[in-house]
């Protein structure tokens, strides 16, 4: 009985232990990756808009009960969303930008996609956005 004891009080220990260390480590890369993340952002603007400069682009102040929108930038004659859909794994995150005036999509650009490869992949070829 005593040793159940202290495997249970020493097991309790090492993973205490671990998870302050994985909530550190957590703590210490999530503004490195969250500000990566906004620059690789920020270039796929700037390769939609090659004339534009990253200030170009306002962020738009907005509330909304859709979680597929993750930000809106205003751009000239454009809003430009920034959308993050659900998918089988991972989902896709992608810009969208649409015309102020008449509504129309004047471009497309994938970020990323984590469905399956050869279906849900498609988004992310130039073909797709084309069409």
């Amino acid at each position: 009985m005593k040793k159940i004891l202290h495997l249970t009080l020493f097991l309790a220990i090492v993973s205490a232990l671990a998870g302050g260390a994985l909530a550190w480590a957590n703590n210490m890369t999530a503004p490195v990756i969250q500000a990566n993340k906004e620059r690789e952002e920020k270039q796929i603007l700037l390769e939609m808009y090659p004339d534009a400069h990253v200030d170009d682009f306002q962020i738009v102040d907005f509330t909304s009960d859709d979680p597929d929108v993750q930000k809106i930038y205003a751009y000239g004659e454009n809003y430009i969303f920034n959308m993050q859909v659900k998918g089988y794994k991972d989902g896709t995150n992608f810009l969208v930008a649409i015309n102020k005036d008449d509504l129309t999509i004047t471009k497309f650009q994938a970020i990323s996609n984590g469905d399956t490869k050869g279906i849900g992949s498609k988004i992310t070829e130039p073909a797709f956005a084309e069409s």
